[in-house]
């Protein structure tokens, strides 16, 4: 059975390369026809095309979304670099053995010593946990101290 649909399969590959290969114009219809004339549409240069952005309604508008106003909005002055002296800082827990103690500081666990970037109310900061005493993680926050204290809820 399969020997038979790989024969079949064969013969049409053959006859449908042969059909193509009868249409094809031959080489010396080729030649003649590059030795043609070739028809010139004008002394004028092709343009370049340009593309440019709208400043109001009416230079134009968006191809694709006609009716928005999204080309015209007024741009906004770029972000101020947050500093890290707002960054809120979360004490969010404590865990670990007696010998080992971890903080969560804003959902990161941190061991003392141990230093990461964690996401804070004016973007990632750099938090290194210096000391934990009981209930009081010490962090670091860019060269500045600051304690934390746990609040169990």
């Amino acid at each position: 059975m399969k020997n038979k649909f790989l024969k079949k399969i064969f013969a049409f590959t053959l006859v449908s390369t042969a059909t193509l290969l009868g249409q094809a114009a031959p080489p010396e219809a080729l030649a003649n026809s590059s030795t043609k004339e070739k028809t010139v549409v004008g002394d004028k240069p092709v343009p370049k095309s340009s593309f440019s952005v709208p400043a109001k309604p009416a230079d134009g508008h968006d191809p694709f979304f006609p009716m928005s106003d999204r080309l015209f909005a007024t741009k906004t002055a770029p972000k101020q670099t947050p500093t890290t002296a707002g960054a809120s800082l979360v004490f969010n827990g404590l865990s670990g053995t007696s010998e080992h103690r971890l903080a969560m500081i804003n959902g990161y666990t941190f061991a003392e010593g141990e230093e990461a970037s964690v996401n804070t109310s004016t973007g990632r900061q750099r938090v290194r946990l210096v000391e934990l005493k009981g209930q009081l993680a010490v962090v670091e926050v860019a060269g500045e101290r600051r304690e934390l204290h746990f609040q169990d809820h």
